[in-house]
């Protein structure tokens, strides 16, 4: 019971301090993120995730989520990442916190299939953002996980137009030499 009631707090506590940060100076923003950063608190991470998703938050606090998402190491982080992505999936914001999650070099093994769907789907930049992701994550795979990202591939490959068909089929390379290991 003492667990929930803790939890329960953690989170109000979050939610204060995200209902903070909307309304804070681009400056004070950038120096709470910090304190996040320093502080190994997860759990803050979908909150971010929608304050980048909002329209009215300025170019400046983006940015300053996006270079949290990069450095963000804490290896449990990958799974509310990756929700990250569900939540921007059809946003202009999609792309650059791709971008920013495959410069922090954790393993998105987990999800591969998510970022294969991704490659199949989107535009070319947002494409390239998670083939990056999906070649840095390939090494932590399970064998069954790279087989079904291929066979996806594979099968989506006759729906690319010319200018990804390339990508798609390197892609497949890549994952076959590390389905070979």
């Amino acid at each position: 019971m003492d667990k929930n009631i803790q939890l329960d707090a953690q989170i109000k506590k979050i939610i204060e301090l995200v209902q903070q940060l909307r309304k804070i100076d681009s400056d004070e923003f950038k120096d709470h993120l910090e304190q996040v950063r320093n502080s190994s608190d997860i759990q803050i991470i979908p909150y971010l995730v929608e304050l980048l998703a909002e329209e009215k938050i300025v170019e400046e606090k983006k940015k300053a989520i996006l270079e949290l998402v990069m450095d963000i190491k804490h290896p449990e982080a990958a799974k509310l990442l990756t929700q990250g992505v569900k939540y921007l999936r059809g946003t202009a914001e999609l792309q650059p916190y791709l971008a920013a999650l495959w410069q922090n070099s954790l393993s998105f093994a987990d999800d591969l299939e998510l970022y294969v769907e991704l490659v199949l789907t989107t535009d070319y930049l947002t494409a390239y953002d998670a083939f990056t992701i999906i070649e840095n994550s390939a090494g932590d795979a399970r064998p069954k996980a790279i087989a079904s990202a291929i066979g996806t591939l594979t099968k989506g490959l006759d729906t690319q137009d010319e200018s990804k068909k390339p990508m798609v089929m390197e892609l497949i390379k890549v994952l076959k030499e590390f389905e070979s290991l």
